[in-house]
């Protein structure tokens, strides 16, 4: 499918067909990524932290939560039950 890129306002954009956006189960909030010189376009998932592990992964290497494992607060010696 070809699609001609629109001005809109200070922005671009496309005209997507609805029949596509219902094939993706597009409804009204999408990610965008871009990957490889293309625009990938998704849909929203509901859970809004979906990505939070791939996020935390990227922040901190093996080494760095093995550092971490050892390290004591006020809550876990005095509040957490183990």
């Amino acid at each position: 499918m070809e699609a001609r890129i629109r001005k809109i306002g200070n922005s671009k954009g496309i005209l997507i067909p609805d029949a596509v956006l219902k094939q993706c189960d597009i409804k009204e909030n999408v990610l965008l990524e871009v990957k490889d010189s293309a625009i990938i376009i998704r849909s929203k998932p509901l859970n809004p932290r979906y990505d939070w592990e791939e996020k935390f992964d990227k922040l901190f290497s093996e080494e760095d939560l093995e550092d971490l494992k050892d390290v004591k607060n006020k809550f876990d010696n005095e509040e957490w039950t183990w």
